[in-house]
């Protein structure tokens, strides 16, 4: 006769991983771990706004290929447009924000809205 072998259990062996207690809103779109700081540390890296809002999930809408590259290149140009609006800003003096850290030579988009006040924060 053979007998059953206990296995011991999965989670008692699994390291415990650190969650945040309420992903991002891009964090839950791209399915990624997120930080939760604010911004998060996916945001930060990709230059992404980030934000913490509910977001309501519509089954079976699909949207054309050649319609999100739209949208996207229209992001693009917008963050462009903010970067360029900064500089010119800080160059005549009138920027109303001590002058924010810069990645690769450009500030975050997240940080230019969030000086201006046209970022909510989660704190």
């Amino acid at each position: 006769m053979s007998t059953i072998q206990e296995q011991p259990s999965r989670r008692k062996d699994a390291k415990t991983r650190s969650r945040a207690s309420k992903a991002c809103a891009r964090c839950r779109i791209k399915k990624a771990k997120c930080t939760g700081g604010s911004p998060c540390s996916n945001c930060q890296a990709s230059d992404a706004i980030c934000h913490f809002r509910e977001i309501k999930w519509s089954r079976g809408k699909m949207f054309p290929a050649h319609h999100v590259h739209e949208l996207e290149v229209q992001q693009h140009k917008l963050e462009a447009a903010i970067r360029i609006m900064y500089f010119r800003l800080l160059a005549a003096s009138s920027w109303p924000a001590p002058r924010l850290m810069e990645h690769d030579n450009k500030p975050l988009i997240h940080d230019v809205l969030r000086a201006l006040g046209l970022l909510e924060t989660s704190d």
